[in-house]
């Protein structure tokens, strides 16, 4: 199964191989939440994901980072 989608200011490719249908729509469906969870994190492409309002935000001003974003801040860094 093949599905094409655009995430991320980017078109992406996902390609599934399973033993049926049923599984590789459900493998497929599960990526597809995975990178809709991580683009609503990261993705400047978006005005309202966490990366794009954590650097919108003022300077002087605190900003709370989900535990998700401290954590992929951190291995960036």
């Amino acid at each position: 199964m093949e599905r094409v989608l655009a995430a991320m200011g980017t078109t992406l490719a996902l390609t599934v191989e399973a033993d049926s249908r049923a599984d590789a729509l459900a493998a497929s469906e599960a990526a597809l939440r995975a990178i809709e969870t991580v683009e609503a994190r990261l993705s400047t492409w978006n005005s309202t994901s966490e990366l794009s309002l954590l650097n919108a935000a003022a300077v002087d001003q605190p900003f709370e980072l989900s535990t998700e974003l401290a954590d992929d801040l951190s291995r960036a860094i």
